[in-house]
């Protein structure tokens, strides 16, 4: 795998231009809040499958005598540098871009309606249309392999009685108690007969889903969860579930926590971070995989400060990528994963890893293939 400097640079220079207007500081300037407000910051990045395009999310400060927030729209630039376009206007932020399988759509999220919502519109333009119409905030989504549904966290809405009482003023919270929970819904992108569109409920109860991911096929998900959405709950467990029904089977259930499940490009084994089967307050993120149809789950080889973040599979499958803060500088590295046939995956002895030095923002490598990956960062850093 190399990352593409050209990729690196349409970065740079989008950011340069998103900031010229604002950008006006000089050697003798102190560092303040009033002087950050004039930097604009860059997230959320995703290159279109065919790799010439990447979506990205510009936040800008609105500071006036009526309004004091952050703004954020969705730009798409080419990645030869020929143009450089922002996509999402208004007075309602849009974050979170992904492409279609296709590349033909984009879709983001967005409060626009009243609560955030997922919306999608053509990359050749047009007007973006809403495709959830979920009750509360959808908090994260995904493109079916597909491109013809998406997936979506939804925290569960007030009941009723709830809603009344708040709209009395009389409601109490409980701390830990009477929680919210964060579910697993798919929405089909087209609309049926009736003009609506089919949307399903996967998993209910008890359980707060933290992140997703689809198989190849689009057949199943797996999914990350814990018994309550507190921040002190640390203890997550991994499951899948089909696609069209909620019948979740357990995948990964042990102490500590075992998280951000990740399908192969063959669909025959899940990677995810994991705590090792003991629980961990402070750091510790080691990777594992284990085969979709159960089993022993393996570990491979350490990162130098064992506390990855998964970004993902190569597309053959024989190695795993993922994001790690090392000393004061953030990393991509990538473990391999031995196979011997059909058995099991086996741990390596090294991990190979490159400084990426001077990155801004959030380090973002959504589509990975062995060709190319894209981040935020300096243009002059030499690729794999």
């Amino acid at each position: 795998m190399r990352v593409g400097t050209i990729i690196v640079a349409v970065l740079h220079t989008t950011v340069a231009h998103a900031q010229a207007p604002l950008r006006a500081v000089v050697d003798t300037m102190r560092w303040s809040p009033a002087l950050s407000m004039q930097y604009r910051g860059v997230s959320g990045v995703d290159l279109s499958p065919d790799g010439r395009l990447l979506a990205y999310v510009v936040r800008n400060a609105v500071m006036t005598d009526e309004q004091s927030e952050y703004l954020s729209h969705v730009w798409v630039a080419a990645v030869d540098g020929s143009f450089n376009v922002q996509y999402t206007q208004g007075e309602h932020s849009a974050n979170a871009p992904k492409f279609s399988p296709s590349g033909e759509h984009l879709a983001f999220t967005s409060a626009r309606s009243g609560t955030t919502q997922v919306w999608v519109m053509r990359v050749r333009g047009g007007e973006a249309e809403q495709v959830t119409e979920a009750e509360g905030n959808v908090t994260e989504f995904g493109w079916s392999p597909d491109g013809g549904r998406i997936a979506y966290l939804m925290v569960d809405p007030d009941p009723e009685p709830v809603k009344t009482a708040k709209r009395e003023k009389s409601y109490v919270t409980v701390v830990d108690q009477d929680f919210r929970y964060a579910h697993l819904y798919t929405v089909r992108i087209g609309r049926g007969a009736d003009g609506g569109r089919d949307t399903r409920r996967l998993t209910s109860g008890p359980l707060h889903v933290t992140s997703f991911n689809w198989s190849p096929d689009g057949k199943t998900l797996v999914f990350a969860h814990k018994s309550d959405p507190t921040i002190n709950n640390a203890e997550t467990d991994i499951s899948m579930v089909p696609a069209d029904s909620g019948a979740v089977r357990s995948l990964v259930s042990r102490p500590g926590s075992d998280a951000d499940p990740c399908f192969s490009p063959n669909g025959d084994w899940v990677a995810f971070t994991s705590h090792g089967g003991q629980p961990e307050r402070v750091g510790l993120s080691d990777v594992w995989v284990i085969a979709v149809g159960g089993g022993p789950a393996r570990k491979l080889a350490d990162t130098p400060d064992r506390n990855a973040n998964l970004i993902g599979w190569s597309a053959d499958g024989a190695r795993v990528y993922v994001l790690e803060a090392v000393h004061t500088s953030r990393q991509h590295q990538e473990s391999k994963c031995h196979r011997e046939p059909g058995i099991k995956i086996v741990r390596d002895s090294a991990i190979k890893h490159r400084e990426r030095r001077g990155l801004v923002g959030n380090n973002v490598a959504q589509r990975i293939d062995d060709d190319k990956a894209c981040h935020v960062g300096r243009p002059d850093v030499e690729g794999y």
